[in-house]
């Protein structure tokens, strides 16, 4: 399918890059140019090659789209995948920017139509990319705005960040769309917790869609980090402590503000299901939580389900359980409906369930999952039987398992946890092997890759631009004094005591201690990003450090 897809010629030269003969990105300044289809000279050409868009021009690089997956047609229109990407340094002199940016289109899940924009919910098919730049699901929006501005949007395609899938099971299409904000955008312990504009870490929209006999239903929910300010600073332990500030107006306002903009955005019967502990600092956090939310007007209800509860009963009745408990208010919001084509919706959802764990990755999509699908068994599908049921669960769990799966790869650094349960409603041996995988890899790219993907990110988004960065090296350049200063004073000391014996046990100590120490340094997560380097961290959420209280 995908080769009956309009693609455009790019051709690379000494003086710039060409794409379809119209459009010049100049060497020497940099400028966007319309050249008017005017073909470079063949003795300039150094590459030739074939695009399906382009994701944008930022700091010096310009992102091209050179390989795609088809995934299907929803609401009649194509869905694609991108698989391939190709970077062109056009004017960055900076190596480590050009190197963070390619590290970031190393993930996973970024898509888009050719035909219309998946960033945007209940939307008309004909919307304009214009209007589709004020979406804050557009992943490109900063970086393909200066082709917007000269005129060259027909090369750039709105991106969505997050993932997509379709499958069908007989005469029904099922599909999930999950769309990740860029606002507050981030990495697990790069970004924690709410600014104070009121936006959260890992805020992602979830549609699960239905569609049937020419009639598609859709059912949205959201989940987000806690909207406090919290953090955990990520510099040394495999779990951070937590640090939770102590309130403010500040805190209050923004807390306030987030939940204004869900009532404007989805409307006002907003609900809360928290799965965090009641225990330790997410039971702290918990508290708070509710109680901010049961102060809020925007806020329907607040529901806390203990996931580890410590009960015989298994999660997934209490899970049914928490069904009944919610269905009344779930039932209340409605669904979105219209037909295939048509540009006026039936049928609109009017509110929202928001759910949130610590990391939103793991119990978040165990207790999504499961809502939504008893929501599409009671009020879209209720016609059929248990065995027509069953057949099509086993395909919407998959739908849920791959969704929660990336989300948290792209956010964590590993699979969702807990995967089992929301593949096949149990846990299993193979569930807990993959669940000790998934937690060696996000300690491995919480320490050594989170760092470098925070930096890339912020230049795609256009949080920070194109400086003179921090060498790579000097992330942990701060650990060597303090190293080999302990190193010296111990072998000095054991010198002294015993002067037979010393030089001896001082070599070995230096030898031991120094391997200690390599370890130590390598042990450490890329605590500065670019972000550090231009007046402080993205962790940071409050200037005030003292008014954070650190618990374990």
């Amino acid at each position: 399918m995908t080769n009956t897809l309009q693609k455009y010629n790019v051709i690379r030269t000494y003086d710039g890059v060409y794409i379809d003969s119209r459009v010049c990105v100049a060497d020497e300044d940099g400028l966007v140019k319309d050249v008017g289809g005017l073909a470079p000279p063949e003795n300039r050409v150094t590459d030739q090659f074939e695009i399906f868009c382009v994701f944008g021009y930022i700091s010096g690089l310009l992102i091209l789209v050179t390989g795609v997956e088809s995934l299907g047609s929803l609401n009649g229109h194509q869905v694609l995948k991108v698989t391939e990407w190709r970077t062109i340094n056009v004017t960055s002199k900076v190596e480590y920017c050009e190197n963070a940016v390619r590290s970031f289109f190393t993930l996973d899940g970024m898509y888009f139509s050719p035909t219309t924009d998946l960033s945007k919910r209940r939307s008309p098919s004909g919307s304009t990319f214009s209007e589709v730049q004020k979406m804050a699901f557009c992943w490109n929006h900063a970086a393909s705005s200066s082709l917007v501005k000269a005129g060259f949007s027909e090369y750039v395609r709105p991106m969505v960040f997050g993932f997509v899938s379709i499958t069908s099971v007989r005469d029904i299409k099922l599909a999930l769309v999950s769309r990740r904000r860029t606002d507050r955008a981030g990495f697990r312990f790069t970004t924690r917790g709410m600014d104070s504009d009121g936006a959260v870490a890992i805020a992602t929209e979830t549609e699960a869609f239905v569609e049937r006999a020419g009639v598609v239903t859709s059912f949205t929910t959201i989940r987000g980090s806690i909207p406090l300010f919290w953090m955990q600073f990520p510099l040394q332990m495999r779990k951070p402590k937590t640090m939770i500030h102590t309130g403010s107006r500040e805190e209050r306002a923004a807390f306030s503000t987030h939940f204004q903009k869900l009532s404007e955005e989805y409307g006002s019967r907003v609900v809360i299901l928290s799965t965090v502990n009641d225990t330790g600092a997410e039971g702290i956090l918990n508290l708070k939580y509710s109680r901010e939310a049961r102060r809020s007007e925007n806020v329907q209800l607040f529901k806390h389900f203990r996931f580890f509860s410590g009960e015989t009963a298994p999660v997934t009745q209490r899970l049914d359980d928490l069904y009944k408990d919610l269905k009344g208010v779930l039932s209340a919001q409605g669904l979105t409906q219209r037909t295939d084509h048509e540009i006026v919706t039936r049928k609109a959802q009017s509110g929202v369930l928001r759910i949130n764990c610590i990391d939103c990755c793991d119990r978040s999509n165990v207790a999504q999952a499961h809502l939504v699908n008893s929501v599409i068994r009671e009020f879209v599908l209720d016609d059929l039987n248990p065995d027509e049921w069953n057949e099509l669960e086993v395909d919407l769990r998959e739908l849920w398992h791959e969704n929660g799966k990336q989300i948290s790869e792209q956010y964590a650094g590993g699979a969702a946890l807990q995967g089992d349960l929301t593949r096949y409603g149990m846990r299993t041996f193979s569930g807990r092997c993959q669940d000790l995988k998934s937690l060696v890899n996000r300690d491995l790219s919480n320490r050594y890759k989170h760092g470098t993907l925070q930096d890339g990110l912020d230049l795609i988004l256009g949080v920070v631009k194109e400086h003179d960065p921090i060498h790579p090296d000097s992330r942990i350049r701060p650990y060597f004094p303090r190293i080999v200063i302990i190193i010296f004073l111990v072998a000095f000391v054991c010198k002294n005591l015993n002067l037979s014996r010393g030089l001896s046990v001082a070599f070995k100590l230096l030898s031991a201690m120094s391997f200690g120490g390599l370890l130590l340094v390598m042990s450490m997560p890329e605590a500065w990003t670019l972000k550090s380097a231009l007046g402080g961290t993205k962790a940071r959420v409050h200037p005030n450090a003292s008014t954070f209280l650190p618990l374990e």
